[in-house]
């Protein structure tokens, strides 16, 4: 394992909806418009596009509001970016009318961000974006709709938990060559033929004797030099292991002067000139089996 420190990478996350066909509505994480891991000097964003779900044609179900799972101890004083656009036209927000911090949404059962934005047409599409003034680590968030008396619920991926204060993270790296072999099967269709008339036909009286072969044919041969583009992706997904623990010595009092963990023997230190990916830790994760689950309550 080679470790680094100081390597800001651009990251390419892996953003794959599964839709159950009774869910009305469909979410996304919109990775380009997001800043998941943020660098130095950048501020966490999450952006999102919500739809209709385009496996119900014809069951429109129209959209009164929606509610995003967010950590439980985020307050709206924590934003630091809020918008929402409807086919593309920002929609002005109101902190406490058509924005709020809701622990337990007695209609969908879910906490977190309400935004009471309706969606009243099956073509209407909203983008919604918030960002934080600190950081949050990542994981599933359950997202819930309502309208036209209807709770249903999606999971994507958001805001969890803030992280703490003297945590130690490290991005670790490890380059690997990858090889595949292609193989390209030529093939050629033959198409209709099509029948040119050559002048004016030769009528001759009585029956006379053709010349040529009897059930006879022609042949030609064509050749074509064909060049044939095969894309290929190279990726992969990153899993951890089982961790292990070393107790060292214990003491009363705050963490100082403490001494780094000793060089492993086949460790190298890096500080520069790494290729990476800085989401590599996400990089198997997946928006993964949207819960399609009404949610009965006693107060409709």
């Amino acid at each position: 394992m080679i470790m680094r420190s100081g390597c800001q990478c651009a990251g390419n996350y892996r953003n794959i909806p599964v839709i159950p066909r009774n869910q009305p509505y469909a979410i996304v994480l919109d990775e380009n418009a997001s800043i998941l891991n943020p660098a130095p000097g950048e501020k966490q964003r999450f952006c999102y596009q919500l739809t209709f779900n385009p496996q119900q044609p014809g069951a429109f179900v129209p959209l009164e509001y929606v509610v995003i799972g967010l950590g439980n101890d985020v307050t709206a004083e924590e934003f630091d970016l809020l918008t929402v656009h409807i086919n593309g036209v920002n929609q002005p927000v109101s902190w406490g009318t058509n924005a709020l911090i809701v622990p337990m949404d007695a209609r969908t059962g879910c906490s977190g961000l309400r935004l009471n934005f309706p969606l009243n047409n099956a073509t209407d599409s909203m983008t919604i974006c918030f960002g934080f003034k600190r950081t949050f680590t990542l994981g599933n968030v359950d997202v819930c709709f309502f309208g036209s008396n209807q709770a249903s619920a999606s999971v994507v991926i958001g805001p969890v938990a803030a992280e703490q204060e003297g945590n130690c993270p490290t991005t670790s790296y490890q380059e690997v060559d990858v090889c595949v072999p292609v193989t390209i099967a030529p093939y050629a269709n033959v198409g209709e033929a099509t029948v040119t008339c050559c002048g004016a036909p030769t009528i001759t009286e009585g029956t006379a004797s053709c010349a040529g072969t009897a059930g006879g044919t022609c042949s030609f041969t064509v050749s074509q030099r064909v060049c044939v583009a095969v894309p290929v992706t190279f990726g992969a997904n990153a899993s951890a292991g089982d961790y292990r623990v070393n107790c060292g010595t214990p003491g009363e009092g705050d963490c100082v002067n403490c001494t780094a963990a000793p060089a492993q023997a086949n460790a190298t230190v890096r500080t520069a000139g790494c290729g990476c990916n800085r989401n590599a830790a996400y990089g198997n994760t997946r928006i993964q089996d949207v819960i399609g689950r009404e949610t009965a309550d006693k107060n409709w």
